[in-house]
Parts: structure tokens; sequence; C-alpha cells
């Protein structure tokens, strides 16, 4: 009886078997190709050189000032360059980022609280640009909490 159980069992995994399996590797191929495009447009938004700057002048003022004050602040910490001639350029879709060879930050909204860390969160970016910390997203959101902590007192 416990024979009879058993090969029961074992068809039922056989005649599942493959179909799992076309399934498990048809959701992994979708899934591939998702990564793929996201990656694509991704890297393709990086190298866009033609991406307009409408420019944000308040927050561009706002973070030129900082940046004096921060300049002191960050002098000593390895890797650090003050950036030149940064601009602020709002967009309406996409996520915020920088064009490293134009020193522009694009955020599509700049107004308090998260919208200010995004800010100061990317002018990092451009501020160590040369050094490998500029990848290092902890290091850069923990710097910008700081530097915004530090405006506060």
């Amino acid at each position: 009886m416990s024979r009879g159980l058993m090969s029961a069992e074992s068809k039922c995994i056989e005649e599942t078997g493959p179909v799992f399996g076309i399934r498990a590797k048809l959701i992994f191929v979708v899934l591939m190709i998702t990564a793929a495009l996201i990656s694509d447009v991704s890297s393709a938004r990086r190298k866009r050189p033609d991406l307009p700057c409408v420019c944000d002048e308040a927050a561009q003022s706002w973070l030129s000032l900082q940046a004096e004050r921060w300049d002191r602040s960050l002098a000593g910490v390895e890797g650090y360059e003050k950036p030149e001639a940064v601009s602020v350029c709002l967009i309406h879709l996409g996520r915020p980022h920088v064009d490293y060879a134009r020193n522009r930050i694009y955020l599509r909204r700049v107004e308090e609280g998260e919208d200010t860390l995004t800010l100061v969160h990317e002018y990092l970016h451009l501020a160590f640009k040369n050094h490998p910390r500029t990848r290092d997203e902890l290091f850069i959101e923990n710097m910008a909490r700081a530097l915004l902590l530090d405006g506060e007192r």
C-alpha cells in the first residue's frame, strides 16, 4: 500500500515537475529582460548629453550659499573637491541624478524636507566625483544628513 502511494506521488511530481520548470524558466527570462531594459534606460539617461536644463534658480541660490559653508566642513574629508558652477535642473520624469561632465543636478522638485536632502545628496555625488566614495550611497546619504543637521544648529 505504501508502495502504491509512493508511485502515485512520484507520478504527481513527474507530471508537475516539467511544467513548474517551464514556468520558472519563463519567469526568469521575463525578469532578465526587464532588468536589461531598466539598465538600458538608466544607462541612456546618464549618457544622454542633450538633456535640457530648466534651472531652479531658488534651489541653485540656496545650494551656492550652503556650499560655501560646507566647503569649510568638508575640506578635510578624503576625496572632497568643491564642484565649480553647479546647476540645479528640474525634470518631469525619472529619478534624481547628476551629470558629472556638466556639473548638473537633475531633480523633480526642490521644496523642503526630503527634497532638500536629495539636493544635498546629489551635490555630494558631484563633490566626490573623482573619488570612489561617489558610488558609496551609504557614505553620501549619511554625509548629506550630517550637513543638513549641522546647518540647523
